[in-house]
């Protein structure tokens, strides 16, 4: 089983910010940005979420709840109206990743945890809900959003209507 845990910040984030004063110079179509890094659990066993959740209160491995909050249950609500973009950028090698996972399983003593997984999910909102206008703001902010050199990334547009 997979489970994701979506962790955001409660202070401001400053590279959200910053990524949406750019975007908005580049794509003026995006009317929203949203941000949250994504932990990703590979979990065996009928207490997974438990121990998920064991992980996320009781230790800062993932979430320092002086500064972030998560939740498993996913992303932001969509637009109204419009179309949603979602990005999400991953490292091809992350050491965070496997300093995680030793720290679950001898820090914790959960054995259940079997991969660990980290993305960053961006969230962009836009005015019109056309999906061929989403995949082309998509294209301007791949180069802004991911280091092709260093990162992949996948895309998917949400259009409502």
């Amino acid at each position: 089983m997979k489970l994701e845990a979506w962790v955001t910040r409660k202070t401001r984030d400053l590279v959200l910010d910053s990524a949406e004063e750019l975007l908005r110079d580049k794509a003026p179509e995006v009317t929203a940005v949203g941000r949250a890094e994504v932990w990703s659990f590979d979990v065996e066993g009928r207490a997974a979420e438990t121990d998920v959740r064991r992980v996320l209160d009781e230790t800062t491995l993932v979430v320092n709840p002086n500064v972030h909050r998560y939740s498993l249950a996913g992303g932001d609500e969509p637009p109204p109206a419009g179309s949603r973009l979602t990005v999400r950028v991953m490292e091809r090698f992350d050491p965070k990743e496997a300093a995680v996972l030793r720290g679950i399983r001898e820090r914790c003593g959960v054995q259940a945890v079997h991969g660990v997984s980290r993305s960053v999910v961006w969230t962009l909102d836009l005015k019109e809900g056309d999906a061929q206008d989403a995949e082309r703001v998509g294209r301007v902010v791949a180069s802004i959003l991911a280091n092709p050199h260093a990162q992949d990334l996948e895309t998917d547009v949400a259009v409502v209507s």
